[in-house]
């Protein structure tokens, strides 16, 4: 049985775009569109979505999203992962651009996910 589900195919994600959504005085609202694919046959509930954003390693936000639903057996399923980042980080941000010309930073996500491993 081990040896059997170490081989069977399992769950997987992609980030597959990141867009800056609002601009304010306070903050910046950014979205990262995340497909999950499901290679079973039935759903699989997603217990939450965690996340974080670093830049040159600081943590700048992070958040979780409780039970967003669930990803459809055999198909991908997207997501929308908003993160909020504000004023006095985008000045962080702001000097590194300076620096070196680019946005060096990190998005981690993370899914929790309910996977039966036998039956339902």
């Amino acid at each position: 049985v081990v040896e059997k589900v170490a081989h069977m195919e399992k769950p997987s994600a992609e980030v597959t775009d990141i867009d800056i959504k609002n601009v304010s005085m306070q903050s910046i609202t950014m979205e990262s569109a995340v497909d999950i694919t499901n290679p079973y046959d039935h759903d699989l509930p997603i217990g939450q979505i965690s996340f974080r954003l670093l830049s040159a390693n600081r943590e700048i936000a992070s958040g979780t999203i409780v039970d967003p639903g669930s990803v459809k057996a055999n198909d991908k399923t997207g997501m929308i992962i908003p993160v909020t980042v504000p004023y006095d980080f985008l000045l962080n941000i702001m000097k590194d651009v300076g620096r070196d010309w680019d946005i060096d930073y990190t998005w981690e996500i993370g899914l929790t996910m309910h996977i039966p491993i036998v039956g339902k």
